[in-house]
């Protein structure tokens, strides 16, 4: 297994693109979620387009700058929300695809596994490489899956989630993970030995989960359910916001 962290400093405007000593991740904060962790003032913000009850607590999508976003109230007795996903905040998803794809570069047959779907954008970016012959895409939050097929999808030249190559799978990552690990994979089964590409974009990095629940996917056991999964000579790339040796030790 070839193993990738991209990554920058919190000050990059482009939110981290790939450096030198990082190779491959992608976190619910990543390039392809466009997810943020600002907290704003409780004030009325955009148009409220849906609200939806996820695993983790009320969600809520709305018109804003550069076209949507998603907050989440700030939890019980505090003031204000936070804004865990907006489309105007873009960083590297076309970078994190592009390196992510390199050692695969001579292949012509490429499956990704995408955890993490967020507005779509780094799943669109996957899509414009025709040697990636599949996407299955992990999101366990069923309301962002349903807003990208619906108001998000119009954020897109084409709709990611239209594309016939993408499949998609509302399950917690770490379940689904051991599901394919015991070959208890939902339908239709790899025709191979497992994942060419296996892309993290869940968190900003073991350093800035965007959940706690997330934090089992870095440690040992976590990484090693993301090698069974893989084929030999397979690629986990791990988005994350900052730079963590750690992951590379």
């Amino acid at each position: 297994m070839s193993e990738q962290s991209a990554g920058g400093g919190s000050d990059d405007p482009q939110g981290g693109a790939p450096g030198a000593g990082s190779v491959g991740s992608s976190g619910g904060g990543g390039p392809g979620s466009g997810q943020t962790s600002q907290t704003s003032p409780g004030g009325p913000g955009g148009q409220v387009l849906e609200t939806a009850m996820g695993p983790d607590g009320p969600l809520t999508l709305r018109r804003a700058a550069g076209g949507f976003e998603i907050v989440k109230s700030a939890g019980s007795g505090q003031a204000g929300e936070r804004v865990i996903l907006s489309s105007e905040i873009r960083r590297a998803e076309g970078e994190l695809a592009n390196i992510s794809l390199v050692p695969l570069r001579d292949r012509t047959d490429v499956t990704v596994l995408l955890a993490g779907l967020g507005m779509g954008y780094l799943l669109a970016a996957l899509l414009q490489h025709r040697h990636v012959q599949r996407v299955d895409v992990v999101e366990h939050n069923p309301a962002i899956i349903e807003w990208n097929r619906t108001h998000l999808s119009t954020l897109h030249a084409s709709p990611p989630l239209a594309d016939e190559r993408v499949r998609v799978y509302p399950s917690g990552l770490a379940k689904y993970l051991r599901d394919v690990r015991y070959g208890v994979m939902p339908e239709p089964k790899l025709e191979t030995e497992g994942y060419f590409l296996a892309l993290l974009d869940v968190d900003d990095g073991p350093g800035a989960l965007s959940r706690p629940q997330n934090e089992d996917l870095y440690s040992d056991d976590g990484l090693m359910d993301f090698e069974e999964v893989l084929r030999p000579g397979g690629v986990l790339c791990i988005w994350s916001s900052q730079r963590e040796p750690a992951l590379l030790e």
